[in-house]
This record gives C-alpha cells, structure tokens and sequence, in this order.
C-alpha cells in the first residue's frame, strides 16, 4: 500500500505541476502585454516541468507497491487450458460475409 511518504511526494508532484501552468499562463499574459511572440516558456519553467514529472513518476510507482511475480503453474494458466478448450473456439472475420464465387480483379492492367 501506499505510505504517507509517497502520497506526499505525489502532493507536492501536483502542486509543482500546477505551479508549471500557472507559471507558464503568466508569462504568455506578460509577452502579449510587450507584444513579443511567444516561442517556448523560460528554461526555469521547463526545469520545474521536467522536476514535477519525475516526482510524480517516482510516486506513482511507489504506490503502487512491489510488483507481484507471475504465476505460472498449469491450473491458472490459460494458455496451457487451450487445447482443451477448442471446441469452443469460433473465429469470426471478414471474408465470411464475402461470396465464395467473387473473382479477382485485375487492379491496375484492367
């Protein structure tokens, strides 16, 4: 589960992230007053960008607790139940709807 540590970290990830936007809104706000193009935000936004998504890219994965191993014995296994099950199999596709007399047609040399 997740601790309070990483819920935290996650906060602060979103806080940081909001800040980004709201950092970003203000400086298009401010070159539209000098009237100068705008082209990227300031390196210290996207510094801030690139802080906010690792935080929450290590949060998130902390909170997700520690990965499980796969299982695999044969009575969980689907792959290893399927040819018992092949008489229920049905494949469904699209040349079922086509007529079995069609010909080809000869594309371009016609």
């Amino acid at each position: 589960m997740a601790s309070w540590f990483s819920n935290l970290v996650a906060t602060l990830g979103f806080f940081l992230l909001g800040h980004c936007a709201y950092a970003t809104i203000g400086y298009r706000e401010g070159l539209k007053l000098a009237e100068k193009e705008y082209n990227l935000p300031p390196s210290e936004i996207l510094l801030e960008l690139l802080v906010a998504t690792a935080i929450l890219v290590w949060s998130s994965l902390e909170m997700g607790g520690p990965f499980a191993p796969i299982k695999v014995d044969a009575a969980s296994n689907r792959l290893v139940k399927l040819p018992e099950l092949m008489d229920f199999c049905s494949v469904n596709h699209r040349g079922r709807g086509l007529p079995a007399f069609l010909e080809p047609s000869g594309g371009m040399d016609d």
